[in-house]
């Protein structure tokens, strides 16, 4: 933007979940292993950590946000996509689970303790949420 003088403004998503989600993240994986799960390829859903807490949002969520960053977003300017609020991954599975007909007893987690993992990551959300209070309404 500043060497050459462009017209970028960016994005900055923070943890997405919804089908279709890459198997590089933590959804992603999940609703994979729900899938092998349902056709009977695997007797267990096998996850890390379910206790850090992450600001999850859907793919819904963050597309209307892109819409808003791409329309209203000021040139140069970096906005971080994400709820503002952090929530247990433990508690985003059970959501997924529930809209399955599924339940946690299906579930094995263990955390690697050789990978450091935050207990908690949350996007600050202060840039999008002016741009949506000048320039749209929000439900």
């Amino acid at each position: 933007h500043n060497y050459y003088n462009l017209d970028i403004v960016m994005a900055r998503p923070f943890n997405v979940y919804g089908k279709g989600a890459s198997n590089k993240l933590f959804s992603g994986r999940l609703y994979n292993q729900i899938e092998q799960y349902i056709k009977g390829e695997i007797t267990k859903i096998k996850l890390g950590n379910l206790d850090n807490r992450r600001d999850y949002i859907s793919i819904d969520y963050a597309s209307q946000q892109f819409i808003v960053v791409m329309n209203y977003g000021k040139t140069g300017e970096i906005y971080n996509i994400g709820s503002g609020f952090p929530i247990k991954t433990k508690d985003l599975l059970k959501i997924i689970l529930k809209s399955y007909g599924l339940n946690l007893n299906i579930v094995e987690s263990s955390i690697n303790k050789e990978l450091f993992d935050p207990k908690v990551i949350y996007a600050d959300v202060s840039k999008i949420k002016k741009l949506r209070g000048k320039n749209v309404k929000t439900n």
